[in-house]
């Protein structure tokens, strides 16, 4: 079923425009919608930055713990691995489609800013609770996986204090 919409999708997009048509850009939204509409056969690393260093103390700590597997069962999210810092949360997810991972993150960073800032829906809070918007990209099987697993791993012994912290090398992205 996968592969027939993939190759319907590239038969019209190679097609359009060769009678000096301008292509339609609502075909290729509506098949970029589908396709994301489908199963996600890749897991993701997601990181969640809060402004303050907040998120480890023990009453967050387990308001966090708590809402990740609520909302990880509500939305079909498998969590393979998971890290609670002091101002951030590593997540090593896969979810069943594309919709159900924005809806768990939704509703996850969602409760959390409100339950630990106490802030009412509606009313205008001073500042926003998270840095930035989540940071997340594509986990290739194997290697990559375990890696990153081992990475999540070494992150939730850190923050234990179990061992020292080792500065990670920055990667650059060269602009070509």
């Amino acid at each position: 079923m996968q592969n027939r919409f993939l190759d319907t999708f590239l038969m019209k997009l190679t097609t359009m425009g060769r009678d000096d048509r301008p292509p339609q850009k609502w075909l290729f939204k509506a098949c970029v919608r589908t396709f994301l509409m489908k199963s996600m056969k890749q897991s993701e690393h997601l990181v969640l930055k809060s402004k303050l260093p907040i998120l480890r103390g023990k009453k967050n700590k387990a308001l966090i713990s708590q809402l990740l597997s609520d909302f990880a069962e509500r939305f079909n999210v498998k969590i393979y691995n998971n890290s609670l810092n002091s101002n951030h949360i590593h997540l090593l997810v896969k979810a069943q489609t594309q919709k159900d991972l924005h809806n768990f993150l939704r509703l996850f960073a969602g409760q959390v800013a409100q339950r630990i800032t106490g802030a009412v829906k509606g009313k205008k809070n001073g500042s926003s609770f998270w840095l930035k918007p989540v940071w997340k990209r594509i986990v290739q099987w194997g290697r990559d996986f375990l890696n990153l697993h081992n990475y999540i791993y070494q992150n939730q012994l850190e923050s234990l204090g179990l061992i020292p912290y080792r500065p990670r090398l920055q990667q650059r992205i060269l602009k070509t």
